[in-house]
């Protein structure tokens, strides 16, 4: 599902900052009152740059899973020991995309089907092979391996070394309720060092949901019929494979305090009548991230990732 930027007429004071690099007397510099744009907006602003808070490199881990996977859960249960390992520092994403045998529903098990579009999109542009569990860690080309899908076993030898990796952006995520049905978010990156001449940065933002309990296959266990599942990809709400970060008829792009923003209006979606399984969401336990990333020929590499939990 795509969603559409558009101007509210909000002001960013409106909003509940979490993980921002914009601390609250940044927040009243950008002022949105008379701004009227039908698409996103980006600026130069040293002032923010200068009250600015650093973010921490957070790394980006997408774990591609089904159902009916018997090694799926040992899969997750690795993520979870990287991020008690490193608490703050890891984003994890689910997206149960691959082959048909291991993703699809289980008739007479399964109440939700998790697959999407988006997902199979991300999984085809990282060469996913189908054969689950495998994965991506900032979706780098390690040395060593032979593509950006690697196994679970190398993921937390790979995310040691993706914290070493220093940032010169910090991402925020703001979040307002309209109504029961409709989400608005807000997301701003601030550049706070200069970048190299040439690179293009792309932002891609997508939902996930917690604390879904359904039906999952594990080789040990067996049919798990109460099988809580976390970080399950929703949608993406830029394009699957991000929305470039350019300013048109610019020398450098990337300088500090150059900010990035855009604004999405999302509509909560439902679960539909005469659909064989739910695939609706739950607002209570959803999630949005945000990441940057590069597009090379390598690799897509994410630089900074940040996670926001919405309001419950």
């Amino acid at each position: 599902m795509k969603t559409h930027s558009i101007f509210l007429g909000i002001t960013l004071g409106s909003f509940v900052l979490m993980h921002s690099c914009f601390d609250d007397s940044a927040r009243e510099l950008i002022n949105l009152v008379g701004f009227d744009p039908a698409s996103d907006t980006t600026y130069i602003d040293l002032d923010t740059l200068g009250l600015a808070s650093p973010q921490p490199k957070r790394v980006y881990i997408e774990d591609f899973t089904g159902v009916k996977c018997s090694n799926c859960p040992d899969a997750a249960k690795k993520i979870e020991a990287i991020k008690e390992t490193h608490p703050g520092r890891v984003v994890a994403m689910a997206v149960h995309a691959g082959a048909e045998t291991f993703t699809n529903p289980k008739t007479g098990h399964s109440t939700y089907d998790f697959r999407t579009q988006d997902g199979n999109n991300i999984a085809s542009m990282l060469h996913a092979s189908g054969n689950l569990p495998e994965g991506a860690v900032d979706r780098k080309f390690f040395e060593g391996e032979t593509g950006i899908i690697t196994s679970r076993f190398v993921w937390a030898g790979n995310t040691e070394k993706r914290l070493l990796e220093s940032i010169p952006i910090c991402i925020d995520i703001q979040e307002e309720r309209l109504d029961a049905d409709t989400l608005v978010l807000l997301v701003r990156v601030l550049y706070k060092e200069a970048v190299a001449t040439g690179e293009q940065h792309f932002l891609a933002v997508y939902l996930s949901q917690d604390s879904l309990v359904d039906y999952q296959y594990d080789i040990m266990l067996g049919d798990i019929e109460d099988y809580a599942f976390n970080h399950v990809f929703r949608a993406s709400l830029t394009a699957y494979s991000g929305d470039s970060l350019g300013v048109a008829n610019a020398g450098d792009v990337y300088v500090p305090g150059r900010v990035f923003q855009k604004r999405f209006v999302v509509p909560i979606k439902r679960d539909a009548a005469g659909e064989a399984f739910k695939t609706g969401w739950d607002y209570r336990f959803l999630n949005a991230v945000a990441l940057v990333h590069k597009k090379t020929m390598d690799d897509f590499e994410v630089i900074h990732v940040v996670e926001k939990h919405l309001k419950r």
